[in-house]
């Protein structure tokens, strides 16, 4: 039986006095894929906010492999292998594929150049992932499902174990759509462990 590695209990949020979620539970086990269906409005971007560590005053519990976690801030969110991806996406335009994947995110942004070994390693995880995009185009010339797709290469770069990703397989044909649907695949049957 796979491991549940994601419990949230009785999930709330508010926002400038408003409830916009109230007692949500959601569960995730290991290799798992789950989507979160609802009305606008509804709290699923609530409920991501809450596991990326957008919203530091929540109520409820979050339980990483058993433990109880508090996830008050996205730096938090990140040590715990847990990545957002979300509608308006995160990359830095003006520098290339490789950049994006290998740039690191928190209170101190860094990027070490390693020239053609980085180039090689953004190569072959794109490969693998079976993105085709040469890894030294600058972001900002790629398409929107392009850039998606650089973002998901470096949450698995980062070894993310938990990749949650909020309103935007909606944006996509139904050719990217299937595309994606390959890699969540793959990524669910632990090709990059």
């Amino acid at each position: 039986m796979p491991k549940e590695i994601l419990r949230m209990e009785a999930i709330g949020v508010t926002q400038d006095g408003n409830e916009v979620l109230k007692n949500a539970w959601m569960n995730l086990f290991e290799g798992e894929i789950l989507g979160m269906l609802g009305l606008n409005d509804s709290g699923k971007s609530a409920m991501l906010g809450v596991l990326a560590g957008y919203y530091h005053d929540y109520a409820g519990k979050i339980f990483l492999d058993e433990n109880m976690r508090d996830i008050p801030t996205c730096q938090t969110a990140a040590n715990q292998g847990i990545v957002l991806i979300q509608r308006g996406l995160s990359l830095f335009p003006n520098l290339s594929v490789t950049e994006n994947i290998f740039i690191t995110r928190g209170k101190r942004q860094s990027f070490i150049i390693r020239g053609r070994a980085q180039k090689a390693e953004a190569r072959k995880l794109l490969s693998k992932m079976g993105v085709v995009v040469d890894e030294t185009a600058i972001v900002s010339r790629l398409t929107y499902y392009q850039r998606f797709l650089i973002e998901l290469c470096r949450a698995v770069n980062h070894k993310a174990r938990i990749i949650a990703i909020d309103g935007i397989l909606s944006d996509f044909s139904k050719k990217e759509t299937e595309k994606v649907k390959t890699i969540f695949s793959m990524l669910s049957a632990a090709a990059f462990r």
